[in-house]
């Protein structure tokens, strides 16, 4: 036992039906292993470590019953070493507060483990509000896929080229993302005390999101912000020759 066991576990030799003895005798038992077909007596014991197996190889477990003076005839079971699957990774969704210009990026930062040293690959799956998008199987979503708001979580499944392991996964939030800046403009370039001073958007911003985009005004005098100013107009009143 086990029945169908793989490189990590250790192999067991029971003794399901006793010998029995018609004289009475107490019965103990010696075991022999063979590894495919050859005996290893560095193993007296009914078991094998696991450390002693390797995928593909046939163990057969010998045992034989004796009185005390005699042995009686032996019995024996045998097993195949099946696959062992990888171990599950450790992943990470980069950047962790990502915005719609960023790429989403799954990293391996644990690597699986193959207990038979088979070459690991991985597959990749991304979930977009917990629906697969099967379009996505790299380890990159590109910005043009993502927009504020959406979770987006990424599973990650190691194969060693037999059977899949256990899966690791990551999953992020995509944040807002900000405006860019405008371009202004102040009319008159080269004002007056009589003149009210504008200052006009003349490149507006743009947002990655789609949102619309409003503006809110601050006016400084000589480098002092004027609190009472909240428009995009300072009127001639407020200003006075020679200020910035």
């Amino acid at each position: 036992a086990p029945g169908v066991p793989s490189t990590t576990d250790d192999l067991v030799s029971t003794i399901i039906v006793p010998s029995t003895d018609p004289d009475g005798d107490t019965v103990t038992y010696i075991y022999q292993w063979y590894k495919d077909g050859v005996l290893q007596p560095e193993i007296p014991s009914n078991t094998v470590p696991a450390t002693n197996t390797a995928k593909g190889e046939t163990w057969r477990s010998v045992a034989a019953p004796s009185d005390g003076a005699a042995y009686g005839p032996s019995a024996e079971d045998e097993v195949t070493i099946g696959n062992s699957p990888p171990t599950a990774p450790m992943v990470d969704v980069t950047p962790d507060s990502p915005v719609t210009s960023d790429n989403l990026v799954a990293s391996i930062t644990t690597p699986s483990s193959d207990a038979d040293g088979d070459v690991i690959t991985y597959s990749y799956a991304w979930y977009k509000d917990g629906v697969l998008q099967p379009g996505l199987t790299a380890s990159t979503v590109p910005t043009a896929n993502t927009s504020k708001g959406e979770v987006w979580r990424c599973v990650v499944t190691p194969n060693d080229g037999t059977v899949d392991g256990p899966s690791a996964e990551d999953q992020v939030i995509i944040q807002n993302s900000l405006p860019t800046a405008p371009v202004i403009d102040i009319a008159p370039g080269v004002p007056s005390t009589t003149d009210d001073l504008v200052s006009t958007i003349i490149v507006p911003s743009t947002d990655p999101d789609g949102d619309t985009v409003t503006y809110i005004y601050q006016w400084y005098k000589e480098g002092v912000l004027q609190a009472e100013i909240p428009s995009n107009t300072v009127p001639a009143t407020n200003t006075a020759k020679g200020e910035t």
